[in-house]
């Protein structure tokens, strides 16, 4: 919430304030639907097999909804997104907490310490945390931080409305090109990230088999040891050098937000609720019919010739306007952060410039007063912009 949260303004000014509703309450609508596509689609596999789902905690549910869908590879494939959506989204935090606590340093203690430094610093602090068990372990951690997005959610409209007199006097919107466009779509895509979070993070989503790949490739116990250690350790290291590679932030988060986190948010739930409710029907019908018994194995999988026979068709139709928004943004919007990060705003990995440069830290100027227009100079203050604002520009 809170990422994505910091992100739409840019997104909404990118797109313009009309087209730029129009997306999110799209979004909005797609992903609420599709949440409720993922409810049913685990009530279902409870329903239909009990014995695997009701019994243990599932922590893979994602990829068990792609075994029941589309079988075995499903679940291998649908793994490893699941696995690559997580490493990005765990980059990008690392990314916005670094760009938070530069702002902070810079501004209010006026010193000017660089935002790749603030990587390294972040990921240092966190690596401790990431070695508890399960996001059970430090769960006033979730709390914290969602009273934390509420509250500054509450500050910005009320700063909002204290600003407003003087700042729609100087309003300034960049021109909306096709590439800010879709470039906006997979920011705001990433606000609703929290689908993939919370149907992968909450360890007690509901019973199921212990199968776990993490073990069969690892050999990582449930039990803390050197292993976990390694391995998190590893993990966090990689995300470390992604973010360092790809220090260019609003680009970056537009990737992952038009990539792994469509599929996983506008178009796999649709999918999957498709296949798995047409494999329920034709089993029904088989047993109906006589071509099957009630006590025989429930292994039967839907092909798209059976999801347009025992799916209503008005069903059929809004699930494809949902995977349409989600396919077609998405392809648009990976296009256009490729060709950002290929362009001109192509920015250098943190460790070439500290090779070529060095670290630098000196004294900040300006003021605390993150000011409005388009030269970033307007306040409610009337005061000098050099000293009370903390960007600039003549």
């Amino acid at each position: 919430m809170g990422g994505g949260m910091i992100a739409l303004p840019i997104a909404m000014s990118n797109t313009g304030l009309v087209a730029g509703l129009i997306i999110l309450l799209a979004a909005s609508i797609f992903s609420a639907y599709t949440g409720i596509q993922l409810s049913e689609n685990w009530c279902m596999m409870q329903r239909r097999w009990p014995e695997v789902y009701q019994k243990e905690i599932c922590r893979r549910p994602y990829p068990e909804m792609a075994y029941r869908a589309f079988g075995e590879k499903g679940r291998f494939l649908e793994s490893i997104n699941l696995s690559i959506t997580q490493f990005m989204i765990a980059t990008v935090l690392i990314q916005l907490c670094a760009r938070n606590l530069t702002t902070l340093i810079n501004v209010f203690f006026k010193t000017h310490i660089e935002f790749c430094v603030f990587i390294v610093v972040v990921v240092v602090i966190v690596w401790p945390f990431i070695m508890l068990k399960s996001p059970n372990d430090f769960w006033p951690a979730a709390c914290l931080a969602a009273a934390s997005s509420i509250l500054a959610a509450c500050l910005m409209v009320v700063g909002s409305s204290i600003d407003m007199q003087e700042c729609r006097k100087e309003i300034a919107y960049p021109e909306v090109t096709f590439k800010n466009f879709f470039l906006a779509y997979g920011t705001i895509v990433f606000a609703f990230d929290y689908m993939d979070l919370a149907i992968c993070q909450y360890p007690d989503y509901s019973p199921c088999n212990a199968y776990s790949h993490n073990r069969l490739l690892t050999f990582v116990s449930a039990g803390f040891g050197i292993r976990r250690v390694i391995v998190r350790s590893v993990l966090l290291g990689a995300s470390l050098f992604v973010a360092l590679s790809l220090p260019n932030f609003g680009i970056f988060l537009d990737l992952v937000g038009a990539t792994t986190i469509s599929l996983g948010t506008m178009i796999l739930p649709a999918v999957f609720w498709m296949f798995i409710k047409a494999s329920e029907k034709k089993r029904s019908h088989m047993i109906q019919n006589g071509q099957l018994s009630k006590g025989a194995p429930d292994d039967q999988h839907a092909s798209i010739m059976d999801i347009w026979r025992f799916i209503d068709k008005k069903i059929i139709i809004w699930n494809i306007l949902v995977l349409a928004f989600g396919i077609s943004g998405g392809i648009c919007s990976t296009y256009s952060a490729i060709t950002e990060f290929a362009g001109a705003n192509f920015e250098a990995p943190c460790y070439v410039n500290w090779i070529k440069n060095g670290i630098h830290m000196q004294g900040a100027s300006g003021g605390s007063v993150n000011c409005c227009g388009g030269y970033k100079n307007v306040s409610v203050y009337h005061l000098d912009p050099s000293k009370i604002c903390s960007i600039h520009k003549n």
